[in-house]
């Protein structure tokens, strides 16, 4: 019997999406890690011009491990609120364009390749491509010395 089995920390945006809603990550290291982290804890959900926002990830984590909230504002007296949070998400939304292309030539050219980089907001596609395409060209993203010290190693010599 065969399964497809995804990422988990993407798992619940993943579903999100394949139910036709539009989704985008802020996405900056191939693997996360606290030592260089750039936080934005509070999330933000507008649907139907209602606002959730809070520390609840849509993740396997989030639903299973930690401890976190989610507040709702909806009514004519949040509009101002609702409409204050949809422009700072689309500030987020289109942080780094264009550097998708010039990462993955980077690490498709280069002898030194950045496991951390600019952030960038990309589709889980987009995400699942550039992982596969620095495992490829540097298989030791992967190993126990990479994974045990991720601040460690940032970048990758092929």
């Amino acid at each position: 019997q065969q399964r497809a089995c995804v990422d988990k920390s993407f798992l619940y945006g993943l579903e999100v999406e394949r139910a036709g809603i539009d989704v985008m990550y802020k996405y900056y290291a191939y693997r996360w890690d606290a030592g260089y982290a750039a936080q934005m804890h509070n999330k933000v959900l507008i649907i139907d011009k209602a606002l959730y926002t809070g520390s609840y990830n849509l993740s396997d984590n989030a639903e299973h491990n930690t401890f976190e909230n989610m507040l709702l504002f909806k009514g004519p007296e949040f509009e101002d609120l609702v409409e204050e949070y949809e422009t700072r998400f689309q500030e987020l939304r289109e942080q780094g364009p264009g550097l998708l292309g010039p990462l993955r030539s980077k690490i498709d050219n280069d002898s030194t390749i950045p496991i951390v980089f600019p952030a960038m907001a990309l589709t889980w596609t987009e995400i699942k491509d550039l992982k596969a395409l620095i495992a490829k060209e540097c298989p030791a993203v992967n190993s126990a010395a990479f994974r045990e010290d991720p601040v460690g190693h940032q970048m990758c010599t092929k």
